[in-house]
């Protein structure tokens, strides 16, 4: 038997059965790590404190409840031990697709529960797609880009403007970069309402540099006074010493 394809398996019998309830699978996989320890064995002898402490139910009732319902429905075989000596007895039936093991007959109406859930989010899935509608990201990715002006118009408006024709290229390399979409990846509709805001900003944009610039050129010659200003023969060193004198 695989472990994984084992547990995988249940974990989507879990999905589809709604009678299931959170102590149910907690005392099922309590019972599996003690199946896995006995090297998959049937059938296994358990600890009814043990498995109630892994399984994090507190209740004895709870517990013989959960135990009894398991094995109603087909998920394991339930021994009960009436020696207080002894303990219960648990055979396991494998959900292993690909083992030979014999599995109980409910898992056959739980498969084809599992198969027509799955054929119902494939249906569904595609007709998000037929409809445009995308997971995530999706429809960014797949959204086509928007055509925008071809340069020269952009050099036009810009010189109407009396902006500079440098900024223009900038604005029209940005774009095009981007695919002239807004910041939200909608398509512009309005390239010259987005090119006004671009120059009214020009300043702006200048200042900044001009500042930056400023600021690397103090910095540079503050480096240079401090490091690699000092030209040789300028430190000031007593250069008669008498060696003669002890220390």
């Amino acid at each position: 038997m695989n472990y994984i394809r084992h547990l995988n398996h249940i974990l989507e019998i879990f999905d589809s059965d709604n009678r299931l309830c959170p102590y149910h699978i907690s005392l099922y996989l309590a019972l599996f790590r003690q199946w896995n320890l006995k090297g998959f064995i049937n059938p296994i002898q358990i600890n009814r404190s043990m498995i109630m402490e892994k399984s994090k139910i507190r209740s004895p009732k709870t517990y013989s409840k959960a135990m009894g319902e398991l094995g109603e429905w087909g998920y394991i075989k339930y021994l009960k031990s009436t020696s207080k000596n002894y303990g219960s007895k648990i055979i396991l039936f494998t959900f292993d697709p690909k083992c030979n093991q014999d599995v109980p007959p409910i898992n056959k109406q739980i498969n084809h529960n599992i198969h027509k859930r799955k054929k119902n989010e494939r249906l569904s899935q595609s007709q998000d797609f037929s409809q445009g509608k995308f997971p995530n990201n999706e429809s960014k990715q797949m959204m086509p880009m928007a055509e925008g002006p071809p340069l020269l118009h952009v050099q036009i408006y810009f010189d109407e403007k009396r902006a500079p024709a440098l900024e223009a290229e900038k604005f029209f390399n940005h774009y095009e970069a981007i695919g002239w979409v807004t910041s939200s990846h909608m398509p512009i509709t309005n390239w010259k309402a987005i090119a006004r805001n671009w120059i009214l900003n020009i300043s702006k944009f200048n200042l900044k540099g001009y500042t930056s610039n400023i600021t690397v050129k103090k910095n540079s010659t503050k480096d240079k006074q401090t490091s690699g200003g000092q030209r040789p023969g300028s430190h000031h060193v007593n250069q008669n010493k008498d060696f003669d004198t002890p220390l």
